[in-house]
């Protein structure tokens, strides 16, 4: 069994179904913030919890991925988590599946073709939401309904962040 450490609820939900479609059953834990020391505490009892691995899932939001790299080569975590960076926020890997997004808001919705270099993802997909009057809830079911949808292919060929936690989360 493998353990997860996300950031917010949007993340838990999301990973959860993505996980899911891999085939996987993780113990999902969610912390708030930048706390590599709370993110032990969570290690630590998901190791108690029977996971041979954890991954700590961490968006980057403003903050450039070497900055997260090099606190977490600084903290003693990197003994307990194997981390995953994710460019800026999870809404990234869904703007990859624009297909899925216009399923799950019946609107047509435009290719982007690197999602991950969107400075902020959840205000871009709150955008496109608002095409379909609607708001983007990131703390309700839109970002689990999203996930269910999303083409793995696609995420694949346009999200780094994605193709390593896939490669992390299945080996």
């Amino acid at each position: 069994m493998i353990g997860i450490i996300v950031e917010g609820k949007s993340d838990r939900e999301a990973i959860r179904e993505i996980c899911k479609k891999l085939g996987v059953d993780p113990k999902i834990r969610q912390m708030k913030g930048n706390n590599f020391q709370k993110a032990k505490s969570f290690a630590l009892l998901l190791r108690k919890e029977g996971c041979r691995k954890v991954i700590l899932l961490k968006d980057c939001h403003h903050f450039h991925p070497s900055e997260i790299e090099e606190r977490f080569r600084n903290s003693d975590l990197k003994r307990e988590v194997e981390l995953c960076i994710v460019k800026n926020a999870i809404e990234a890997w869904f703007l990859a599946d624009s297909s899925a997004i216009s399923d799950y808001l019946h609107i047509k919705v435009d290719e982007i073709a690197e999602p991950e270099k969107i400075q902020d993802p959840a205000e871009y997909l709150e955008k496109i939401f608002k095409k379909a009057g609607k708001h983007y809830f990131k703390g309700g079911k839109d970002p689990e309904e999203l996930a269910k949808k999303l083409d793995f292919e696609k995420l694949r060929k346009k999200c780094c962040s994605f193709r390593r936690f896939e490669n992390l989360v299945l080996k």
